[in-house]
């Protein structure tokens, strides 16, 4: 059994299960697909497979008040091998939808790439574009947050380009606070020279050192082939497959691996790392 859900939703909001179920050929069985979570049932429906070999059950419900929840897609059906009839995923429904603040000199491919992934998973994301004047600061739309609350309010940061202009240590001190003490998301792009990871590495302890790698091929960490939101197939395995397929990456930037080094060069640069620093986390992009 195989599905796709939104990553998250609101609580109450209406969502739907998409559960793909693998049937015999050329055979008409009939079944019943359950999701469910730890409170009960909370979706369920019957169906007769056509002989092809895959069917498809969509399956609605209202997102329940629980801010993270693991969900339970069970088939009843007569089967040989029944261990292999049930799924399990988590499932967010925060209250109030998570903001995101992109903050960046000017958009670029890796904005529009970060923007759609918002999208994705329902993130509501707003853009500061500095240029190379010191930009507003407070609580406007178009202003750079100035305070530990303003910074808070967003689940993610997102940091790209040189810094704004008038970047100070108190800025640090702030989106220091906002990963370790408020357990934000902070997403550093890694362009060079002037750059928010260089501004940042005495805040998290980094060696702020980087280089342009040039036309290298990307592989899979060896701690990483369990991480969730890098498995481009059916586990490790089969993500580390894809990733030597792709070919090679016209231009990438090496990155501090933090405790772990997510996608390397076949040298073992990190060019993708993670650490976790207090109640929060931050992802090293040199890619």
């Amino acid at each position: 059994i195989d599905w796709q859900r939104p990553r998250l939703a609101r609580a109450g909001a209406a969502v739907t299960v998409t559960a793909t179920v693998r049937t015999p050929v050329s055979e008409r069985l009939p079944f019943t697909v359950t999701l469910s979570n730890d409170a009960g049932v909370l979706a369920t429906a019957g169906m007769e497979s056509d002989g092809t070999g895959e069917s498809r059950v969509l399956l609605s419900f209202k997102a329940p008040a629980v801010r993270r929840q693991v969900l339970r897609l069970r088939i009843e059906t007569k089967d040989a091998a029944p261990d292999n009839n049930e799924a399990r995923f988590v499932f967010d429904a925060p209250a109030k939808m998570p903001e995101a603040i992109f903050l960046g000199d000017c958009p670029d491919w890796d904005t529009a790439s970060l923007t759609l992934a918002a999208g994705r998973v329902r993130m509501k994301a707003r853009h500061v574009y500095t240029g190379s004047t010191a930009p507003a600061r407070g609580a406007g739309t178009e202003a750079v947050p100035n305070t530990p609350a303003l910074w808070g309010a967003n689940a993610v940061v997102i940091l790209s380009g040189r810094r704004f202009a008038g970047f100070s240590d108190a800025d640090a001190r702030q989106l220091s606070a906002f990963v370790t003490e408020a357990g934000g998301t902070l997403i550093v792009m890694a362009p060079g020279a002037g750059s928010y990871m260089e501004a940042l590495a005495p805040a998290f302890g980094w060696d702020a050192a980087s280089r342009d790698v040039d036309a290298t091929t990307l592989r899979l960490a060896t701690d990483a082939g369990s991480v969730p939101f890098l498995q481009l197939g059916g586990g490790g395995a089969a993500t580390a497959r894809q990733l030597a397929a792709l070919g090679r990456c016209g231009r990438a930037r090496s990155v501090p691996a933090q405790q772990w080094s997510l996608l390397e060069t076949p040298a073992g640069e990190s060019l993708l790392s993670m650490g976790t620093y207090g109640r929060g986390r931050i992802f090293l992009v040199g890619l």
